[in-house]
C-alpha cells in the first residue's frame, strides 16, 4: 500500500441537509454522489471526473456546517502520538468510514481542527486536480508562526515563507520541495479550508449565488497564483474557489 504522508487527500462536508447540499454542489461544480456501503451504513462520496474526492456527512454537533480537510498518515496511532507531542490533542475516537478508511479529528496548537486519515488500501496516485477537484488546503490563523511550528513538529513539514504582494508572509508547508498546504495570518477563528479548482472563478461564483449561496469574498487576482473567491453555501459552510494561473495547477 502506498501513502502520501503530509498530503491532503480528502474533504468532507458536515451539514444538516445532505440532499440540499448535494443539489447545491451539483449545480455549482457538477459533483455527483457515489455511495459506499458497509452493512446498513452508507457513506455518500463526492465524485468528479472519474475520481472520488470527498464525502458528505450529517452534522454531528450543534455547531455550524463546515468543510473538513483530511491529511494522509500511514499510521493513526503514531500520528496521534506526534500530535500530542507537538502540543495538539485528538477530540474523537477513531472512525471507520465505508469507502474511506480510518480517521480521527485532532485540534492543533492554535485551535484549528483537522482530520487525519489512513485510507484503506492506500492513497490514490498523486495527480493534478481536475476542474471540480481539490486544488489546495489553507489554514488561516492569528498565530501563523505557532501553527507552522506545530505542523513541522507533528508531521515533518518544512516551511517555505513567501512574501505576499499585498503584504505579510504566506507559509507553504512542504514535503521535500513540494508544497502541500498553506498557512496565513487572518484575524479570525483558526480553521482549515479546501480550495476547489474551477475553470472560471467569476462564473463559478455566479452559479453558487444563483443556487442560493452567498459571497464571502469577491474574486481577486493573486499574482502568479490565480484568481480566487470565497462563498458560503445555503447552510453556511464556506469554501474557496480558484482558477489557477497557467502552469500552476
Amino acid at each position: 500500500m502506498t501513502y502520501h504522508p503530509g498530503t491532503f487527500v480528502w474533504c468532507e462536508l458536515e451539514t444538516r441537509d445532505l440532499e440540499g447540499a448535494q443539489a447545491f454542489y451539483r449545480d455549482v461544480f457538477g459533483w455527483t454522489v457515489a455511495g459506499a456501503a458497509a452493512g446498513e451504513v452508507v457513506y455518500e462520496r463526492i465524485a468528479v471526473a472519474g475520481q472520488t474526492i470527498g464525502g458528505y456527512r450529517k452534522l454531528r454537533t450543534r455547531g455550524a456546517p463546515y468543510w473538513a480537510s483530511f491529511l494522509s498518515v500511514p499510521d493513526l496511532v503514531d500520528a496521534i502520538a506526534s500530535v500530542k507531542g507537538a502540543g495538539g490533542r485528538h477530540i474523537d475516537d477513531v472512525l471507520e468510514t465505508p469507502g474511506l478508511g480510518k480517521s480521527v479529528e485532532i485540534v492543533d496548537a492554535v485551535g484549528a481542527t483537522v482530520h487525519l486519515v489512513c485510507r484503506r488500501g492506500g492513497d490514490d496516485p498523486l495527480r493534478a486536480p481536475p476542474p471540480g477537484g481539490i486544488l489546495w488546503n489553507e489554514l488561516v490563523t492569528p498565530l501563523p508562526d505557532r501553527a507552522v511550528d506545530f505542523y513541522k513538529a507533528a508531521f515533518g513539514y518544512s516551511d517555505k515563507p513567501v512574501e505576499m504582494a499585498t503584504g505579510g508572509t504566506y507559509h507553504v508547508l512542504q514535503v521535500g520541495a513540494v508544497g502541500k498546504a498553506g498557512v496565513v495570518y487572518r484575524d479570525t477563528s483558526p480553521r482549515w479550508m479546501p480550495y476547489v479548482h474551477v475553470t472560471d472563478c467569476d462564473q463559478a461564483l455566479a452559479r453558487a449565488v444563483a443556487a442560493g449561496g452567498s459571497v464571502i469574498a469577491s474574486p481577486i487576482d493573486i499574482p502568479q497564483i490565480g484568481r480566487a473567491a470565497v462563498f458560503a453555501d445555503p447552510q453556511g459552510a464556506e469554501l474557496t474557489i480558484m482558477t489557477p494561473s497557467a502552469g500552476t495547477a
